[in-house]
Order: structure tokens, then C-alpha cells, then sequence
């Protein structure tokens, strides 16, 4: 929604995770006074003088509050079914059951997130509080914690110590006023805004409106997001015309949701740990930046059309700017940068580097092309990194991305500090990635019908997938890519066509116009033990290619390395980087 926000309005979008949720710091208190003062010190730190605040249930009581404590930071508020003047019984009966349940989920011995949030959604369903279809909001909060554990990124003991707080509107703001433009939106199907608190809603902000999307329940802009988005660019574009002083920045706390905007040039990501009270993290998008670059990048062996990639950047401001070349990763086949998300923080935070996460083209938020080959996707971040004024980076590349990440490296070897290569060879192929195209004819064939929601249109691209494949962490991964249109429609995000055209003679195998090159840097590859995508015996060969390159193999791993064995990996990975 940040993104589709983002189009619509051509703003900088700021998605907030508040305290005691997601990435950003527990706390021991939490009232909205307490939030709205975070994300007030955010803006500050920001040097935003004012912002257009959207915030749903909490996160909508947050900026209430931070409207009518600092009227003059907010040009207008948008507040998502939720109510200053009534509280919908179901949020007093029932987030303290599901806070309970949530406590009873034991993440022991469980080595990755997709498992640990199959063990939280089964106990979910059986303790009777959701049922399967309503558990995606709440498996969200599931993630790698600061101490490496899996478990619940939310500070639930704090949440509910602190229940009563966020289940009423603070009495506190009683007798204070926010007159700028705001506009409430409700599910008819919810009762968090009865029609008759417009009454009361008037008499606290005086200039609101309040408007319903049918047919949806609590979470508006998730079940109904193409009424949503039209109510926002009414509220924004027809009505009021001074976009050009504000930013909109989104709350939405009661579910985690980590939203991230891209254009093209994507998002920077910043963390501020220290500066604030208690920080946020926050992610920001910018717009795509009007510089003149050739529409070619040249090298001394080929050329290559080039697409803009989007790219995700993990940093810290309170940090001093490491003086080591950043890291950038390059995502495998039907992947993209959200699928090392995790895996980029941990890197940042044990290395202190930079790291860069980037989807290829046909990928993720990158554009689309019909050329897919390994020295188009090498010439693509050629430009990026031109783009973005850097001159040395330590490339982490898996499956296709590690192949691209072989070909820069050989390329371009002065830009590449060192080089790590996951569960992918450049001197063979594994019988199995030609199953690939049975995957692209089944994703091609899958059918949803128009203006379901995400979490039904899901299931049944999970149902119609079953056929080509039982594996359901492969049809998870898949479904990653599933996207709603702002029609209401479903689609792909990955660039089918183009990827089945060119997946037998461009990415199936390693460039053999590459021969005779080679990059001299430290280099690692890293292979999964139960992966036959690395020969036990390739290393000699590797090394006509990387004369410096070591072999390691993680124990009980398969091709997704990364995930399967995080700890391990992220182990091998920052030891390799912090010694090279």
C-alpha cells in the first residue's frame, strides 16, 4: 500500500514501525502520548516541517494524538478504522486472548522462520481465537530477533501490560483540537467506527470527514485496497492542493507491517538507534532521481541494454560511515531483495557495512525487460553503483544472482572488493534447475479472480501450484511474487514470458564467452551439503576462473542456504568478510 501510495501521490512515503514492534526497540511503557512523541522526534530528525500522518487502528490513535498534541507537523491525517470517541468491544476481548495464545507458541529448536510461523499458525487455528484464513496479520510479527532467535518481534508482555492504554483513546487529549483536513475511513463490516461517532469525531477534529469501504471488515486497505487508494487520492489531489510541503508516513502497528516503497531507485533504508527517545526504524522512498546517465555502460568485452533496479539500502546513522566497501546482494531465480530482508540486516548489524540488496531485472520491483542474460543483469548494477557514486562493493550473489555476481566480478574485477558466491557453480549445472520450466508453465497457467482478498487469492495459487509441485516451501517461495493490481486484479510480479525464453540458453548455464577471464580477489563459495548445484570436485575448475577462491559446504543445508542454516551462514559469510 506504501508503494501503491507512492504512485499515486509521487511522494516520499515513510512506513514507521513504532515501538515495541517490528525492528525498532522495546520499551517499557507504551501510550500513545509515548508513540506519538517517537514519531514526532522522527520527523524532526527528518527535517520534515510537515506531513500527511496515515495510521490505522493504533497506529491511527498515534496520530490523533501527534495531531493534536503538534498540530503544526501534520498538513492532514488520515485515520484507518479506528475511533477517538468508541472502542469496538471485539479490541478488549479480543487481543487479550490472542496476546495469551500468542505467549504459548514455543519456538524452540526451530532454525527458520517459515517453520516457526507454521508451529505459531497451527497452535493460532487449534486454540480457537483465528481461524487459518485471519493468522497472516499475526505470523508477520514472526522474524530472526536481535539476539539471532526466532520468535515474536513484538514486545508482547509490554503490549498487554499496557492494554488498557491502547484499547481507549488517552483522556488526556480531551478539550484539545486538530482543525486541519482529516478524513476517517471504516469497513463496513467492522464496527471500530460506528456511523454516529462522526458526532463526537467533529468535535475533536472539526473538519472531518468520514467515509466507509464496503464489503471489508477491520483491515481496510488490505481487504479492500483499490477503494482505499481511490478515498486517499480524492482526500489528497480533488480536495486539497498543497501537496508539495508534506510527506506521507504510514502507521500501522496492530499488525506488523513492514512496508517498503520503490521506484526504480528504490529505498534508502535508515535506522536511528541512539538519536531518538526511543527510535523508530523507518524506510523511505525517494523519487526517481532526474540525472543523465548513457542508456548504454560499456566494458571491454560486451555491452549490454540496461534496466533500472530497484534496491533496498541497510545502514545505521548513528553509525560512524564505515570505511569498508559496502555489501550487495543479488538474489537467485524467482526471487527477490524482501527474501534476504533478514539475512541484509544481520550482515549490517554484525559487520558494520553497508549492505545493498538489489532485485534484478524481470525481478521483484525492477523493470521488465525481454533480455535476460547473465552479462545484462552484470551491466544493470554496473549502472546502479555507478548511479549511486560508488566505487568499490563485496558482491554476495545466490543461484542466478551468484552467476551475475561471477560475471561482474570477471568483468569489472577493479570494482569488486571480494566476492561470495552461494550454491551455484560456473562449471556446471545442476540436473535439477531444468525443472524450472514446468514451475514458469504452471505460474503462467495459475487463475484468480478479480477483487478477492490477498490471503484467499494466496490459497488458491497455492491449491492450483500443488500439481506441479508437493513441496511447500517451494510453492511459498513462489507465491511471494503474487501481486494485486490497483484494478483489483491478480498478477506475477516476475517477468514470465521473458524468464521461460531465455532460461535454456541464457540462465540455465554459465556464460562460456567468459572463458579465459579471471578475477584475482579473495572469493568464497558457499554450498548447502544436500545441493548438487556445487560439485564436491568443481573447486580446481572454480579456480581457473577465481585463482583465490575457497569451498565451503554448510551441513544440512539444501539450495537455500541462506535460510535453511542462517546461523551458520551468516557466520561463514561475516567471518569471510571481516578477515577480507
Amino acid at each position: 500500500m506504501s508503494k501503491k501510495i507512492n504512485t499515486a501521490t509521487q511522494k516520499t512515503v515513510i512506513a514507521v514501525d513504532v515501538r515495541n514492534h517490528g525492528e525498532s526497540p522495546h520499551a517499557s511503557s507504551h501510550t500513545y502520548p509515548d508513540l506519538a512523541s517517537d514519531v514526532s522526534s522522527l520527523i524532526t530528525k527528518l527535517s520534515i516541517k510537515q506531513a500527511v500522518i496515515i495510521g490505522h487502528s493504533m497506529g491511527g490513535r498515534t496520530a490523533m494524538v501527534l495531531a493534536l498534541s503538534e498540530p503544526p507537523k501534520v498538513s492532514r491525517l488520515v485515520v484507518v478504522d479506528i475511533s477517538p470517541v468508541s472502542t469496538a468491544g471485539i479490541l478488549n476481548n479480543f487481543f487479550p486472548k490472542l496476546m495469551d495464545t500468542m505467549k504459548t507458541v514455543d519456538f524452540k529448536n526451530i532454525n527458520n522462520v517459515v517453520n516457526a510461523r507454521t508451529v505459531a499458525r497451527d497452535k493460532l487455528v487449534a486454540s480457537g481465537v483465528v481461524d487459518a484464513d485471519s493468522t497472516g496479520f499475526i505470523l508477520m510479527n514472526i522474524g530472526v530477533k536481535q539476539d539471532k532467535s526466532i520468535g515474536w518481534l513484538c514486545n508482547i508482555d509490554v503490549l498487554k501490560r499496557h492494554f488498557t492504554d491502547i484499547a481507549s483513546f488517552p483522556s488526556e487529549m480531551i478539550g484539545k483540537q486538530y482543525a486541519g483536513p482529516t478524513l476517517f475511513i471504516g469497513g463496513d463490516k467492522s464496527n471500530y467506527i460506528p456511523p454516529d461517532d462522526i458526532i463526537g469525531i467533529k468535535k475533536i477534529f472539526p473538519n472531518a470527514e468520514l467515509e466507509y469501504v464496503k464489503d471489508v471488515g477491520h483491515n481496510v486497505h488490505t481487504e479492500g485496497p483499490v477503494e482505499f487508494l481511490r478515498l486517499l487520492k480524492d482526500f489528497f489531489q480533488q480536495r486539497y492542493k498543497d501537496l508539495r510541503v508534506a510527506i506521507p508516513i504510514y502507521l500501522t502497528v496492530i499488525q506488523n507491517v513492514k512496508i517498503i516503497t520503490y521506484l526504480y531507485l528504490g529505498t534508502i533504508r535508515v535506522m536511528l538507534l541512539n538519536t531518538l527517545r526511543t527510535s523508530c526504524t523507518f524506510q523511505i522512498c525517494p523519487k526517481i532521481l532526474s540525472i543523465s546517465f548513457p542508456r548504454y555502460v560499456t566494458t571491454s568485452t560486451s555491452y549490454a541494454e540496461t534496466v533500472d533496479l530497484a534496491y533496498s539500502s541497510y545502514e545505521s546513522t548513528d553509525d560512524e560511515t564505515s570505511t569498508r566497501p559496502p555489501v550487495v546482494i543479488l538474489h537467485g531465480l524467482l526471487g527477490s531483495k524482501n527474501n534476504w530482508n533478514s539475512m541484509s540486516k544481520a550482515i549490517h548489524k554484525s559487520t558494520g557495512r553497508k549492505v545493498i540488496g538489489i532485485d534484478a531485472r524481470n525481478h521483484g520491483d525492477s523493470k521488465h525487460s525481454p533480455q535476460h542474460t547473465y552479462l545484462h543483469m552484470a551491466h544493470d548494477v554496473m549502472k546502479l553503483l555507478k548511479k549511486l557514486e560508488i566505487s568499490k562493493v563485496s558482491l554476495l550473489g545466490h543461484s542466478m544472482g551468484g552467476r551475475t555476481a561471477m560475471v561482474l566480478s570477471l568483468l569489472c574485477s577493479d570494482l569488486v572488493s571480494s566476492l561470495i558466491v552461494v550454491d551455484i557453480s560456473p562449471v556446471k549445472t545442476s540436473p535439477q534447475i531444468f525443472s524450472m520450466v514446468n514451475l514458469f508453465d504452471a505460474m503462467a497457467a495459475v487463475s484468480i479472480r478479480s477483487g478477492i482478498a490477498m490471503s484467499k487469492a494466496r490459497k488458491l495459487a497455492d491449491e492450483q501450484l500443488k500439481g506441479v509441485t508437493t513441496d511447500v516451501n517451494l510453492r511459498n517461495f513462489l507465491i511471494t511474487n503474487l501481486i494485486q493490481t490497483n484494478t483489483g486484479s491478480y498478477s506475477w510480479r516476475v517477468n514470465i514470458p521473458a524468464l521461460k525464453d531465455n532460461f535454456q540458453q541464457n540462465i540455465a548455464s554459465f556464460p562460456t564467452t567468459l572463458k579465459g577471464l579471471q578475477y584475482c580477489g579473495p572469493t568464497l563459495f558457499i554450498g548447502g551439503s544436500l545441493s548438487d548445484y556445487i560439485g564436491k570436485n568443481d573447486l580446481p575448475e572454480m579456480q581457473e576462473y577465481f585463482p583465490l577462491a575457497e569451498l565451503q559446504f554448510i551441513e544440512g543445508a539444501g539450495h537455500w542456504v541462506h535460510s535453511q542454516k542462517p546461523e551458520k551462514f551468516l557466520d561463514m559469510v561475516c567471518s569471510f568478510l571481516q578477515e577480507k
